[in-house]
């Protein structure tokens, strides 16, 4: 019999349910490494980075360096923030920026010159991964488009052309891309 009187199953037990990760404490889910830096996307969805962080690289959000001391380990690394609320779905770290797609289906990228770049989906088309070259960033949507921008001098955008872009440019690919890698003058 539950609480009102009526026999059966009990129907109006409002027990809390938990799932496993409430109580966990969080764990580097991925990295990556710029110049003089390291970050970690945790399992809490957070970016924690130790290391050198100059040049608004990080958004500013913190200069200095991190990590050499006890008191600036575990928790107490910074925390890179993100706008929208959003929680971070992938990053990448390189040595002049960090970008990072966003559970909003946006992508943002913080850049030592202080030009941080906000990406919205385009026509629905969420960002869902992010690599960072040398000179020049590629980012896939759910589509599996690639969308690439920056210095173009080799023609690692993949745009038939070797122009420079400041926005971004849908690659030239006639099939969906499912995996790809940015390098120092090249994406694959």
């Amino acid at each position: 019999t539950d609480t009102a009187g009526n026999s059966g199953p009990a129907t109006d037990l409002a027990l809390p349910t938990f799932s496993v990760d409430e109580f966990a404490a969080p764990v580097p889910a991925a990295m990556s490494v710029g110049g003089s830096d390291s970050c970690a996307l945790m399992s809490s969805a957070q970016v924690r980075c130790w290391g050198l962080a100059d040049s608004n690289v990080f958004g500013g959000s913190f200069t200095g360096e991190y990590g050499e001391t006890p008191n600036e380990l575990g928790d107490d690394l910074p925390t890179l923030a993100w706008s929208n609320d959003s929680f971070v779905t992938s990053f990448a770290r390189g040595t002049n920026k960090t970008c990072a797609t966003l559970s909003n289906g946006s992508l943002q990228c913080f850049n030592t010159d202080g030009a941080n770049e906000l990406f919205a989906p385009i026509n629905g088309d969420s960002f869902v991964n992010v690599d960072i070259g040398q000179v020049h960033s590629c980012a896939l949507t759910n589509s599996g488009k690639l969308r690439c921008w920056g210095f173009n001098s080799a023609g690692q955008l993949g745009v038939g052309d070797a122009n420079d872009q400041v926005g971004l440019v849908e690659s030239l690919t006639s099939e969906p891309v499912i995996s790809y890698s940015t390098g120092t003058f090249h994406t694959c």
